[in-house]
């Protein structure tokens, strides 16, 4: 499985964040997945492949009351 490209946000104070785009239901969402330096590339990319696979498993087993199903 790919990695997920995982956008680097730099705010106005200087501070950047990791960034995971979630399509869902027609729209995007963002999860914060922490905050660089403190949270390295390789470490923010299996963040977010196991949320990737949880909102899978949660989808998969009929568990509506995850938003994240498509």
């Amino acid at each position: 499985m790919a990695s997920p490209l995982l956008p680097l946000w730099q705010a106005r104070e200087g501070k950047a964040s990791w960034v995971y785009d979630i399509a869902s239901g027609g729209q995007n969402k963002e999860k914060v997945l922490g905050r660089f330096p403190d949270v390295s590339l390789k470490n923010a990319r299996e963040l977010a492949r196991q949320d990737r696979a949880k909102i899978q498993h949660f989808c998969a087993h009929g568990e509506s009351w995850r938003s994240d199903c498509r």
